[in-house]
This record gives C-alpha cells, structure tokens and sequence, in this order.
C-alpha cells in the first residue's frame, strides 16, 4: 500500500494532513497509532463535511453541526454523536453506519495500551473503509438541504429567477452538490409541493417546477421507477408530470402501458381547458404501432374539439385536416362558419397541406358556402377578388366544387349560382385549364341529358351558343 495511492482519492485537502501522519505511523509498523490517527481522521472529516454544508446555507447541517461544536466545548465525547448525526443526515447509509461503528468500538479498545493491538490486516480494513465510505466524499447535500431548497422553490417567488437558462443552470449546480442517492428525493418532494400549487395565481411557480423536474430526470432517468412507479406517480401527481412531459415528450415511452393509458385519457379529458397539454401526443399521432388502442381514441377526440382548442397547441393543421373537413360536412353552420373562419385567418397553413388535401379543402369550403354557410360565403367572395395568392390545388378545389359527379364521374347536378362567383377565379390561371376543359365537358354532358328545366335551356339557349359555351364563364 502506498500512501500516493490514497491521497489522490481525498476530497479534502484538510484530510490529507491526518491522514499523511496516520500512514506514517502504519508504514513505521505502529499500528496502534496508525488505527487510532486513522479513526480521528474519519471523524474529523465527517464534523468538516457538517461545517462545509452548514456555510453553504443547509440549516439542518448547520444544527447538527453546532451541537457537535456544543459538545466538544463542554468536553463530551463526540465521535459516536458524530456517527448518529452523519447516519441521521444522510452523510451514510445506516450499513455504512454499522462499519464505522465497528471501526469506532474497535478504535476504543486498541486505545489502551494494555489492551490488544491491532493487526496490520485490521490496520489496512480501517484504512479501505474509512476511504470509500468517508474520505472520497465530497461534502454533499442530503435530506435536510433538499426539503429546506423545495420549500424555498414553492414559496418564494424571488428565490430564484424566471428565465429558463437561469433556471436550468441552477438546477444543474444543485444536483452537482446534493447527493446523488437523494436525486430522486428532490425529484419526489419537489412534485408533491408543486402539485398543490397547481390551483395558485402564481404560474411561476409551476413553469420553474417544468424545468428544474426535466433537468433532475436528466440525471435519474426515466428508469429510475418502474412501471407500477410511474402509473402511482401519474395518477396522484397528473398535471406536474404532465408540465414535465410537455418539455420531455419522449418520456411517454417511457413510463408503462398502465401511466400512459391514464395520461392520455387525462389529457383528452381536459383538452378543452388546457389544449397545451395536447402538444405531448403530436411526436406519437401517425404512430398508430405504438399508441395502440389509443390511437383511434386520441383521432376521435380530435374530430370533437373545437379549432379554437386544436390552434392553441402546436399541431399542423395537417393533423387535424380531418376535424376540418368533418366540421365542412357536418351540415352544422355554427361549425362550418367556424372553420371556414379560421382557415381565412389561416392562409399560409393551406400551403402546408399536400395537394391532394389542399384540393379537397377548397370543395368542402365551396359546397358549405353552396349551402349557405355565410362565412364560407364571405371567404369565397374574398378569395376570388385575388385568387393568385392562394395555393392551385386549393383553388382546383374551389373550382370542382361546381360540379357533383356521380361514381361513374358523370355530373349529376351544377351549382349555377356559384359559377358566376367564381368566373373571376379563371381568367389568369393557365395551370387550371385542364380542369376547366373537363368541368365544361362533364356540364355539356349534363346539359345533353336534360339535366335542368325546359325553362332554364330556353334561356341560356336565348343568350348563349350552348355548342361553344365555356359554362364556368357565363355571365
């Protein structure tokens, strides 16, 4: 065993110097020395490690400290209160407690001269454990700073900024300094406090509870519980591990079928009052393998909410396309006006869709203004005074929308009165002819199979060469 060994492994450089002299004593072959110098040099580290956390602000280390300090002055013996504080403060474990106390009870006996002196095998098993239990431990904090900087972060207001990579920063540095056995500690009573603040005025509280949670489950992980863990902590702490999850979204991998059953239901349930929470379920929505039976469940409920929900959270309006149309097709002019207005104040979202939904869009919005949906009506009239600024598929939409074919593709009726709403939309869109070209042939088709009345023939007959007719321009 060489003293360079051991030194460099001391977290202290106030360790060393008892240390140094202890294996002086022990490389000399005067173990009875060595054990006992050795033992002062666990207990001496362990009254600093009190005195470290105590400056540091731990007011638990601080009371534990002075009255290791109130003993020494009225010359009491320390060394076993020492252990019991250490044990009580989390500094060891209650087995690492068990060893020390052997090595303590031990350190009372070599002490007299007249009794036994330690062996070198006994001198170097003080040496080892006095080392991994004491020595190479930095002065951490445990149970006490944790509940004390918990009660801090859920009362204070001014106790610690509102800028997040403030907040995340000082939340790094904590961990660094608090024992990491007591990670999930912080992690459990930090969600306990934060969960009863939920209904207080002050959302502060609970965005600085979203990212100091997300840094500390950086460090434990998710795996830290297990599945019947995760389902406990969901369903007594729902909407902080939800606040979580809006900032680490993958968790929800992560915690069991059983806890994420229960948060999805939650947050379909209260979507309309918190469509934020929405936002967790958007990496998963096209993962139909993965939500499993929930995936029709989150779809339906999706159907149901109404856009003012569904455009408060992050999703791309391809991914509630079907709400849309449903809403278009409903027959519900409540709901039709409503989409119909939103898409309006929506414009550029139309181009995020593919060009098979853009032209699907513009015949729902048609055939709803075709029956009187009057926002629908508005947004038509508004689109044909400048339809270059929206996107072709969409406006092809629009444009079919004239026509209803049967499943043959053969017209079976024509909105005559949207023709002339629209004829604006066609003189400078070349791209659209070919559609133009059909939508004329399917109404020619129509118009030779005596699709209107006798009346209304007579008078197109009277203004119009019916054989040459371009129908979407009538005037």
């Amino acid at each position: 065993m060489e003293l360079a060994d051991f030194i460099e492994k001391i977290a202290d450089k106030q360790d060393q110097i008892l240390f140094t002299e202890a294996f002086q004593a022990y490389n000399s072959k005067l173990y009875r020395s060595a054990y006992i110098i050795f033992w002062l040099t666990c207990a001496e580290s362990l009254k600093h490690k009190f005195q470290v956390c105590a400056r540091r602000g731990d007011s638990a280390a601080r009371d534990l400290y002075q009255k290791i300090t109130n003993k020494e002055g009225q010359h009491a013996a320390v060394d076993k209160a020492i252990l019991s504080y250490a044990q009580k403060y989390g500094l060891i474990t209650d087995a690492e407690c068990q060893q020390l106390e052997y090595i303590y009870t031990m350190r009372c006996i070599y002490a007299h001269p007249y009794k036994t002196s330690p062996t070198k095998k006994e001198v170097e098993y003080a040496i080892n454990t006095i080392m991994s239990i004491v020595l190479t431990r930095p002065p951490l904090f445990t149970q006490g700073y944790v509940e004390e900087l918990v009660s801090k972060l859920t009362n204070d207001e001014c106790y610690l900024s509102d800028v997040e990579n403030i907040v995340r920063s000082t939340a790094q540095q904590w961990l660094a300094k608090i024992g990491p056995s007591y990670h999930k500690m912080f992690f459990e009573k930090y969600i306990q406090a934060n969960e009863l603040l939920l209904a207080s005025p002050v959302v502060l509280f609970r965005r600085r509870a979203q990212w100091i949670l997300d840094e500390v489950l950086k460090k434990i992980s998710f795996a830290a519980y297990d599945d019947e863990e995760w389902y406990n902590w969901v369903a007594t702490y729902p909407q902080t591990i939800l606040d979580v999850l809006q900032v680490e979204s993958s968790g929800l991998r992560q915690i069991g079928d059983r806890a994420r059953d229960y948060l999805v239901n939650t947050i379909l349930k209260s979507a309309e009052k918190a469509p934020e929470y929405l936002n967790i379920l958007i990496p998963y929505l096209k993962d139909q393998e993965f939500l499993g039976h929930n995936y029709t469940i989150i779809h339906s409920r999706l159907l149901e909410l109404p856009l003012d929900v569904l455009r408060c959270t992050q999703l791309s309006i391809d991914m509630y396309l079907p709400a849309i149309l449903g809403a278009l097709q409903s027959g519900n002019f409540n709901r039709q006006n409503e989409v119909a207005t939103f898409i309006s104040r929506n414009r550029d979202s139309i181009s995020m869709l593919s060009s098979e939904q853009q032209f699907e869009l513009g015949i729902r919005i048609h055939e709803a203004a075709i029956h009187s949906a009057f926002s629908a009506q508005s947004y038509i009239n508004a689109i044909a005074s400048s339809p270059n600024e929206y996107p072709l598929d969409f406006i092809k939409g629009l444009v079919q929308a004239v026509v209803v074919l049967d499943a043959q593709g053969r017209c079976i009726h024509v909105y005559w009165s949207q023709i002339k709403v629209l004829s604006s939309l066609f003189s400078n869109i070349s791209d659209a002819r070919d559609l133009i070209e059909n939508i004329n042939k399917s109404i020619q088709e129509y118009f030779e199979r005596g699709g209107y009345s006798v009346t209304y023939k007579k008078m197109l007959e009277e203004q119009y060469d019916l054989n040459q007719c371009n129908w979407l321009t009538l005037q």
